[in-house]
């Protein structure tokens, strides 16, 4: 499989994008390439335009220098790459089974509805503090 070719345009924007970044950071091509996790020769590579960095190099840049990179009506920049966790029914019931743990018994009233198998219907009622 052969890996995808990316536009001499994406490369150049990128490329330039770091420039800019070297600038407004005032740090050198050795202390972005280290930054980045990446050897010296890559990183003036992706300077040149010759080489396009992959996601993690990208997300590490806009993280650090507060990059946007803007593709095909997508702009990339830090908070691009932040994904809210998935959060599964099974979790938010266990999320609440530990916020009731934490009330204290004389705040916490429950009244069994019905029990069908191995699931019951309760009713809860909490007694706010105030």
């Amino acid at each position: 499989m052969s890996k995808p070719r990316t536009s001499r345009a994406l490369r150049n924007e990128v490329a330039a994008r770091l420039k800019e970044a070297l600038t407004t950071q005032k740090i050198s091509v050795a202390e972005a390439a280290e930054e980045l996790n990446v050897s010296r020769q890559m990183f003036y590579r992706y300077l040149k335009g010759e080489s396009m960095p992959g996601v993690e190099v990208v997300e590490r840049a806009c993280k650090l220098w507060s990059l946007s990179l803007r593709v095909n009506d997508f702009t990339f920049s830090a908070d691009a790459f932040h994904k809210e966790k998935k959060t599964s029914r099974t979790e938010h019931q266990l999320e609440l089974f530990r916020a009731i743990a934490e009330i204290r018994p004389s705040q916490i009233e429950t009244t069994l509805i019905r029990t069908s198998g191995d699931l019951m219907e309760l009713r809860v009622r909490i007694k706010a503090a105030v």
